[in-house]
């Protein structure tokens, strides 16, 4: 509201748009990825770049980023974009919604899985509440 009530309504002249992002106002690819790299939106974290570095089939790796993400097709996230559902509850214990956080932390059934998991393999760790502080 403070830029707009800066603005000086004159009129004449045409209404058209304009990208700010080039001294021209012309929008191109190359002007928007320099304001993206301007704006630091073109970088990713270190979570991101020691996943992308992992020595894993593709798919797991596009699985995990999802998950950090929080883009998995969970009940919770389908609900949120307008899908119809009667439940959304975990449907392992019926305790909870499910949800990512949900399905990967803090659900019992998936908190014994990660245990046998980690035994299995001989690594044995304290799992953080967050799936992005725990990868």
């Amino acid at each position: 509201m403070n830029v707009i009530s800066k603005v000086q309504w004159t009129e004449e002249g045409q209404d058209r748009l304009v990208w700010v992002g080039d001294d021209n106002y012309e929008y191109t690819i190359k002007s928007r990825y320099s304001v993206l790299n301007s704006q630091n939106l073109m970088q990713t974290s270190e979570v991101f770049q020691l996943l992308w570095s992992l020595k894993v089939v593709p798919s797991a790796k596009v699985c995990a980023w999802r998950l950090l993400l929080d883009r998995l097709q969970t009940r919770s996230n389908l609900v949120r974009r307008g899908v119809q559902l009667g439940n959304v509850q975990c449907p392992l214990r019926q305790y909870g919604v499910e949800s990512a956080q949900h399905l990967f932390n803090t659900c019992k059934v998936a908190h014994k899985v990660w245990d046998h998991s980690e035994r299995w393999v001989g690594n044995v760790t304290v799992r953080h509440e967050s799936t992005l502080l725990h990868f």
